[in-house]
């Protein structure tokens, strides 16, 4: 008695920091309460979360009771578990030995003590639960038919552990919505086509996306070194850690830093933004570091005029002339009246138009192709460079 008393005191801090470990971490769950079972001379104890209202618990976390004891009760047991429903009925917040509460002889005549409890070796139990909005956190520790009742620094033990369970689900709870959060916005982030990537202040990549595998056919001089972000350009890498280290040392708020680097021509070939990881973006455990997100797009080049010098997307010269008045304003019926031709055979270019540029309707389709020097051909087929004036209407 007097070991298990030690044992206790000397687990108690111990277990507490054990539970909320657990809570972040599921498969730690074995592992602290098998340090319950032994600080409490047990030979299993459970933890049980359950609405008042539902018949089923929404989780349980034990150790020492095997697999098809497990199933047995939550197939059935559970619904007839005399400890505790004895349990339920006291005050909420309370550890106490049920032994306390049912007598000898209702555990002769109880069908959960003589087909469940005590088949499996068991005949004590100890426990309590706390409400809160509703929810019912319940704990339980169990002893063997061969020890005696648990005592009084055992079930101080366990009333310290109830005390905590609450807080220690709703941090469980918390860590699990915040989980799902950050595998949502990694997947999110790993379909963006623009590279993305967030180091730490020494330019450490803490994470990537798939976008990232096409930055180093887009600028030659960008290496990745010990997992490391840099530039075989003395210059560069040295300004591209700079920013990196100043977007780590400021707040969330600090606007972004630019950086363009060359690529083989020496040309512009990628421009990178360097701005502070802001909480909201976190993609990766922060493990007290401050971090930096990278993002990183091509340099947008104009295309040049003898690219445009053919007919763009295959349009015929019909198609080119009824686009390059849409562009400029006017519509489909103006048009077909100044060019003294059916409508019909407008909106047939149309919707020949929209199927070659792969646009869904008219205000798409001049969208795409105001930004191009569309050429506007003569019927000999020379190019002329005047645009085509509005169709005025008198």
């Amino acid at each position: 008695m007097h070991k298990r008393t030690e044992i206790a005191q000397s687990f108690g801090d111990n277990l507490i920091s054990g539970l909320y470990t657990a809570a972040t971490d599921p498969s730690l769950w074995p592992q602290t309460l098998a340090t319950v079972v032994e600080a409490t001379g047990s030979v299993g104890v459970n933890v049980m979360v359950k609405r008042v209202d539902d018949r089923e618990p929404q989780a349980i976390f034990h150790f020492g009771l095997d697999l098809a004891s497990e199933k047995r009760y939550l197939d059935y047991y559970h619904q007839i578990d005399t400890p505790l429903r004895h349990l339920l009925n006291s005050s909420p917040g309370l550890c106490q030995g049920c032994h306390t509460q049912i007598s000898e002889a209702e555990v002769a005549a109880d069908e959960y003590y003589q087909d469940f409890y005590i088949p499996d070796g068991l005949r004590y139990c100890a426990g309590g639960y706390q409400l809160v909005n509703g929810q019912l956190f319940v704990l339980a520790a169990h002893r063997a038919t061969t020890t005696t009742c648990f005592d009084g620094p055992s079930l101080a033990l366990l009333q310290q552990i109830l005390v905590h369970l609450p807080h220690v689900f709703y941090l469980q709870n918390l860590f699990n919505r915040q989980q799902d959060q950050i595998a949502w916005l990694s997947a999110t982030l790993d379909k963006l086509p623009q590279p993305v990537m967030v180091t730490d202040c020494q330019g450490r990549i803490r994470y990537m996306n798939s976008a990232c595998d096409s930055l180093k056919q887009q600028v030659p001089s960008l290496v990745v070194r010990a997992g490391k972000i840099g530039s075989t350009d003395t210059a560069c890498h040295t300004q591209l850690q700079r920013l990196i280290r100043a977007a780590c040392g400021k707040s969330s708020d600090t606007p972004p830093a630019f950086l363009s680097l060359n690529n083989a021509s020496g040309l512009p070939g990628l421009e990178i933004t360097v701005t502070p990881l802001r909480p909201e973006q976190t993609v990766v455990p922060r493990e007290g570091d401050s971090l930096a997100m990278l993002l990183f797009r091509s340099p947008f080049v104009a295309p040049s005029s003898d690219r445009l010098s053919t007919r763009p997307y295959g349009l015929t010269p019909a198609e080119l002339r009824l686009a390059s008045a849409l562009i400029e304003g006017a519509s489909p019926e103006s048009y077909a009246d100044a060019r003294e031709l059916m409508t019909s055979t407008v909106r047939s270019q149309i919707r020949s138009i929209l199927a070659k540029t792969g646009t869904r309707n008219i205000v798409g389709a001049v969208s795409l192709l105001s930004g191009l020097q569309i050429p506007h051909e003569t019927t000999e087929g020379k190019t002329r460079p005047k645009p085509m004036s509005r169709p005025q209407r008198h």
